[in-house]
């Protein structure tokens, strides 16, 4: 019997190029950016579940419906966040949400909630949210991943936001001298 030359392959092979490296390090590699951006868009959760929390108690203590309001969302991005920082599945589809209405905050929520948006809209995002993944995490600990694009944007911008904050006022009050 002959061979087919342009049959499929029987068995897949992972053609890393990497040498010496297993196939779950090499897809872990493989997806590091997409993996450490989601958990910093988990972070970046955290912080408006704070924001959000914080603000809805105060305006709830001064009677104010409103303040239940900004507590629920609070919450829900304290949920959100977590479960981006686990890899949860379920955390997908509200991420997504909260990033289409944060891209409405210009123009920096504009900027962070569009990165967080097309990475959360990669298909290697699909794959860090699967069971299979975990597993591929838990064979890899040694692999890390560091500081991610997002992570390293958000902080900039955050330091952006800060100088101009106290240079302002600062600069306003030489001015007055």
């Amino acid at each position: 019997m002959e061979t087919n030359p342009y049959a499929p392959p029987q068995v897949a092979e992972l053609s890393s190029g990497r040498a010496g490296m297993s196939e779950a390090e090499a897809i872990r590699r493989d997806h590091l950016q997409i993996e450490a951006t989601i958990k910093t868009a988990g972070t970046l959760h955290y912080i408006g579940m704070v924001l959000f929390g914080g603000l809805g108690l105060v305006m709830f203590a001064e009677g104010g419906a409103l303040g239940l309001a900004f507590l629920l969302v609070g919450s829900t991005m304290g949920i959100v966040g977590y479960d981006l920082r686990h890899l949860n599945a379920g955390a997908r589809w509200p991420a997504l949400i909260i990033s289409s209405i944060g891209l409405l905050i210009f123009p920096v929520g504009t900027i962070i909630n569009g990165v967080i948006l097309a990475n959360l809209m990669n298909a290697k995002a699909r794959t860090v949210f699967t069971s299979d993944y975990k597993v591929i995490i838990a064979a890899t600990p040694h692999v890390d991943h560091g500081l991610s694009r997002l992570a390293i944007l958000t902080l900039v911008l955050v330091g952006l936001i800060v100088i101009v904050a106290v240079a302002v006022p600062l600069f306003l009050r030489l001015q007055m001298s």
